[in-house]
């Protein structure tokens, strides 16, 4: 899904797994990926659920303006610029419900207007501002959390005229359903309302993670519907030659020199305790190398 982020779709993977079994590591690893290949001119956003917005667009288009702000403003004033560029081919044609951004669209492109203009109407349309006195300086019409979907889709298409790719990290939905299931459920009908926009949207892509806890079908039966093919489940270490792989990799690391006996001994080990994460199976390998216990996260910072 990485390789087709430049695609004419957006994609999507739910990453599901227990506490500790490597969900947050997976998206930290991608970012500081990206980080040292900006050739690639993706971007990786990083981001906790926010258990007081359930609206994904609201949500996502906040992460935009607080990380890609200067992108937008300067991919708007090179589009404008380019020969033959219509703003409606990012806006699906205004047709449907795009209808409703249509002159705040037009507007958003118009020629001669300042950064700080162009920074005030993509402030319009992020929420940040939002009076109807915000509006009616530009003589547009007030835009409703309702038009946000069709807003994060020209946004989206907006950054992808300019190779400029973004991949949305959205870790511990899991809060979100511990605070209420009524309103994970209404996270999920609006990722379902998103995923059916995807084929609007030029590529891009959303990483989503949670725990097991969390039962998609029984809260979002459209969504599951859906995703149900996108949805990747990590499971504990388990296996022999993985443990084995596992502790050379750890061995390398600390620099400790292990033969196939001394491996075979500690995967054999790390069996017997019956390890309920990930993470403990590493903490575990490691002390075992090492041969004293680890400190906690909490012990270094004593």
């Amino acid at each position: 899904k990485l390789q087709g982020i430049d695609g004419e779709r957006m994609t999507t993977t739910v990453v599901k797994a227990q506490y500790g079994n490597g969900k947050t590591n997976v998206l930290k690893y991608l970012s500081l990926y990206f980080e040292s290949h900006p050739e690639l001119n993706i971007h990786l956003l990083y981001c906790r659920a926010d258990v007081d917005q359930t609206d994904i667009f609201i949500f996502l288009l906040r992460h935009l303006q607080n990380n890609s702000m200067k992108e937008l403003v300067e991919g708007i004033k090179t589009l404008r610029e380019r020969d033959g560029f219509t703003p409606a081919s990012l806006a699906n044609n205004f047709k449907e419900d795009f209808a409703h951004i249509h002159e705040y669209t037009e507007k958003l492109f118009e020629k001669g207007q300042d950064d700080d203009t162009v920074r005030n109407l993509v402030y319009l349309g992020t929420g940040r501002l939002y009076s109807i006195g915000a509006f009616q300086k530009y003589g547009l019409a007030k835009l409703t959390d309702f038009n946000r979907r069709e807003v994060l889709v020209l946004f989206l298409n907006i950054l992808a005229e300019i190779r400029y790719r973004v991949v949305f990290a959205v870790d511990e939905l899991e809060k979100i359903h511990d605070k209420s299931t009524r309103r994970m459920a209404y996270f999920f009908n609006s990722y379902r309302e998103l995923y059916d926009l995807f084929n609007k949207i030029k590529g891009h892509y959303l990483i989503a993670t949670m725990t097991q806890a969390v039962e998609i079908p029984k809260l979002s039966q459209p969504l599951w519907g859906r995703i149900e093919k996108d949805v990747v489940e990590v499971s504990i270490i388990s296996r022999k030659d993985d443990l084995s792989e596992l502790v050379k990799l750890i061995a390398e690391l600390l620099q400790v020199e292990v033969n196939d006996a001394k491996i075979d001994e500690i995967v054999s080990t790390i069996l017997r305790k019956s390890l309920d994460s990930n993470r403990f199976v590493i903490r575990a390998i490691a002390e075992t190398l090492r041969e004293k216990p680890m400190l906690s996260f909490e012990e270094v910072h004593l």
